[in-house]
């Protein structure tokens, strides 16, 4: 009954299936290849910005006289006032100031760029005045600095500025 059917021969069904698997094979390395340059690249990216921001942006609060240039005046209102330094290495283009207070947590954003105020490197001054509403006397101050690189913003949390011990009144000083 099956002797007059005929087959795909051996050889020819051996082709095919090599075949299959080189076509096969080229489709996942093509694949392959491209999800490891772009991950390769987004990971160069990043890296090279986590290394800007750790070793070239540098915050200090400016100090005379072992004397930090930060303090408050807090009636009806809150407002801090502070003295920055950029001792690092790139220029800072925005900062995002959180304080903590009694009351309430405010966080602002100062961009720096817009104004054609960006923080210099080496050694470059800024004074800065902030008022907020319903905060009650400030506990803790953070100051995030934000770089540009290749055109992009980039916030820098790992070398922000930190003062939660000697925050003064401004008449104290």
């Amino acid at each position: 009954m099956f002797k007059k059917k005929k087959g795909v021969s051996p050889l020819i069904a051996t082709v095919l299936l090599i075949a299959f698997a080189v076509a096969l094979g080229a489709v996942v390395m093509n694949w392959g290849r491209t999800y490891v340059e772009d991950t390769a690249s987004l990971a160069r990216e990043k890296s090279d910005t986590e290394i800007k921001c750790s070793s070239d942006v540098k915050l200090e609060f400016l100090s005379i006289k072992n004397v930090e240039k930060l303090c408050y005046e807090y009636t009806t209102t809150t407002k801090l006032n502070m003295t920055i330094e950029n001792t690092g290495k790139l220029d800072i283009v925005g900062l995002q100031v959180t304080v903590v207070g009694e009351k309430n947590i405010n966080t602002t954003e100062i961009d720096l760029k817009a104004v054609n105020a960006s923080l210099k490197r080496s050694r470059f001054y800024r004074n800065e005045s902030i008022e907020m509403s319903d905060l009650g006397a400030p506990t803790q101050v953070r100051i995030v600095p934000e770089i540009e690189v290749s055109g992009n913003r980039i916030s820098c949390p790992q070398t922000a500025l930190t003062e939660d011990t000697f925050l003064k009144k401004c008449s104290e000083i």
